[in-house]
């Protein structure tokens, strides 16, 4: 009998995932939107963004190199598996291939013997895999430059108390910036190219066994590009040449003297990571954004996502018609526009929009250009606010930006000037 490969059980994860979303067509008629929804899915449930190009290609089978376990882990997620390693052993199947010379009796006892034979591989594994740890666990974390990127952490780490075949350190939620380290060693530097606010993981074999929060401070507005969200180095753009009318902006010329590929599907972020002063149960975001796409996507989507110690707020605004695809995050809430009425977040994005955030008390509330459209009760505390990204699809402009305190008091105002 010939088990299956590793193309094998991604055939069998696209085949579950588009008969769970009710995408059980011919794979090669799915439409763009499909990919646009499952897309979504997938970030509701691994918090992973996986463009639509990169699943168009994976449901071609156009790829030469199985995914990074990454997209593998969040393909997983959709089906409620913890990881793709969770999916495999329970979708442990034999290949309907079969030798001709055994017979049934000879095939059936075959297959009870493989199927006692995987559990009993599982428990082992399962049980091998867990580490054992017998007194404290040291982690720790210094930067090397307290303001920008590129910034250099040093860790420090003693698992002298920790017995297990595998230690490694991950940046952050990003598995693939997870580097094998020493165990009879303490020091190990890891390099962030991207301000935010990360939580450095310990792990010993796949468990983590301490954590740390890692605040890469930026120097002001950070404005980079990335084609995909796993991309490890963006390119990066001047903040003072992205201003210009007083707004930030960036236009096609800038594009094409940072070697920027228009014809490829990509995302333009404006990143400040800081300490604003504020918490989730007390604040207020006013801002006026815009897209400026030089691409003619059909459901074009704006983003302004605030950071915090322990989540993060988001909410899209997209193009009208197309508010199928909007969707929202606060906090441990999530709604999206398929099992939601969320026509009011659609609106002419490539005009300017007066966007406004605020919470108080666990009562969280939006207005677009003056009108509620979103009332959001929330129940988890999450800390200070830690950071402001903006995304656009394509290109898009910022006009002003201002938070607020509990006393109404703006504690940050930009103009872009």
């Amino acid at each position: 009998m010939i088990m299956p490969s590793e193309k094998d059980y991604i055939q069998i994860c696209k085949r579950e995932i588009e008969k769970l979303l009710a995408l059980d067509n011919v794979s090669s008629s799915l439409k763009s939107r499909d990919f646009e929804y499952l897309s979504g899915k997938i970030k509701e449930k691994s918090g992973i963004a996986i463009s639509v190009s990169t699943l168009k290609r994976l449901w071609k089978d156009d790829f030469l190199q199985i995914p990074q376990p990454a997209t593998l882990n969040a393909l997983a997620s959709v089906l409620d598996y913890s990881d793709w390693q969770e999916f495999k052993q329970k979708k442990q199947i034999i290949s309907t291939r079969k030798v001709k010379l055994f017979n049934k009796k000879t095939l059936l006892l075959s297959f009870f013997m493989l199927l006692i034979a995987v559990v009993i591989l599982i428990l082992v594994k399962n049980r091998s895999n867990e580490p054992v740890i017998n007194g404290e666990v040291h982690f720790s974390a210094d930067k090397t430059i307290s303001l920008g990127v590129p910034n250099t952490v040093v860790f420090n780490y003693d698992v002298s108390n920790v017995v297990a075949d595998s230690f490694f350190i991950q940046q952050s939620w990003n598995e693939r910036f997870r580097e094998r380290i020493d165990p009879k060693k303490q020091v190990i530097s890891s390099i962030y190219h991207l301000p935010g606010f990360h939580r450095a993981k310990l792990i010993a074999n796949n468990t983590v066994i301490a954590k740390q929060n890692v605040h890469i401070l930026s120097d002001g507005w950070l404005p980079y590009i990335n084609y995909e969200v796993t991309d490890r180095i963006p390119i990066c753009f001047n903040p003072d040449s992205t201003l210009s009318d007083g707004h930030f902006h960036i236009d096609e010329s800038d594009l094409q003297l940072a070697g920027i590929d228009i014809k490829k599907d990509f995302k333009l972020r404006l990143n400040n990571s800081r300490d604003f002063g504020v918490t989730d149960d007390n604040f207020s975001v006013r801002t006026i954004l815009k897209s400026d796409s030089i691409k003619s996507a059909t459901c074009p989507r704006i983003q302004i996502m605030l950071v915090f110690e322990a989540n993060i707020f988001w909410i899209s605004l997209i193009k009208k018609g197309c508010e199928y695809y909007a969707d929202y995050k606060i906090g441990e809430i999530y709604a999206n526009g398929k099992n939601n009425d969320l026509s009011l977040l659609g609106c002419n994005v490539f005009e300017w929009q007066n966007l406004e955030f605020s919470a108080h008390q666990k009562q969280a509330e939006v207005k677009l250009n003056g009108k509620p459209i979103i009332h959001q009760k929330y129940v988890q505390d999450f800390g200070k606010m830690v950071g402001i990204i903006y995304t656009f699809d394509g290109l898009g402009s910022v006009d002003f930006i201002s938070v607020s305190g509990a006393d109404g008091k703006i504690v940050y105002r930009d103009d872009f000037e």
